[in-house]
């Protein structure tokens, strides 16, 4: 077992070094950083500070852009979206929860660096190293973006999220996808198994 593992990684890792060649040169800026931002919301009428982000598996910058990169294992469905409202819709049976991922790492990036760049984040995912038109870039409409094009709308959405959250006033219901409910962790609470 030990032996396939050490293979296995050892093919990811020349997959991820060319991909790095084709998009070379560029700038290593940081690996594995904590990054955060403070939002301050109003939650049934007291403000409240919340800390968003976490830790950036990548930050490179290629000419006068910096590419947020967030690495998956797992299946991610999707590398772009249309319009911001749809990373923030309730019972989406297939939430594009690694693109919201990679844009709060943006924010929490650039709030916490003070960065003026232009900000593009991106997923290697690891189940999608191998396709041949692998492009780790997020899109917006299908089109390259820059995170501080929707810096704003983004913000606005994400605190509307953590008010909702944290109001003593936020309505919690099951899912209406079932599938879901198989391995969740907390199936005995809601009791729908």
């Amino acid at each position: 077992k030990t032996i396939l593992i050490y293979e296995n990684t050892k093919t990811f890792v020349r997959r991820v070094l060319e991909i790095d060649e084709e998009q070379a040169p560029f700038q290593l800026v940081t690996l594995e950083g904590d990054f955060s931002a403070t939002l301050d919301v109003s939650v049934d009428g007291k403000q409240l500070p919340v800390r968003i982000g976490g830790k950036i598996d990548r930050v490179d910058r290629i000419n006068d852009k910096l590419r947020i990169i967030d690495y998956k294992t797992g299946n991610v469905e999707s590398f772009s979206f249309k319009e911001v409202e749809e990373l923030f819709e309730k019972d989406n049976e297939k939430p594009k929860k690694e693109i919201l991922q990679a844009l709060i790492y943006c924010l929490a990036y650039k709030e916490n660096t003070r960065e003026t760049s232009d900000l593009k984040p991106a997923i290697y995912s690891l189940r999608e190293l191998f396709k041949g038109n692998f492009a780790p870039e997020i899109k917006r409409n299908f089109q390259p973006f820059s995170f501080q094009e929707i810096e704003g709308e983004f913000t606005e959405q994400l605190s509307h999220l953590i008010v909702e959250i944290f109001s003593g006033s936020g309505r919690f219901y099951q899912t209406p996808h079932e599938k879901f409910c198989q391995y969740c962790p907390y199936n005995k609470i809601c009791q729908r198994y």
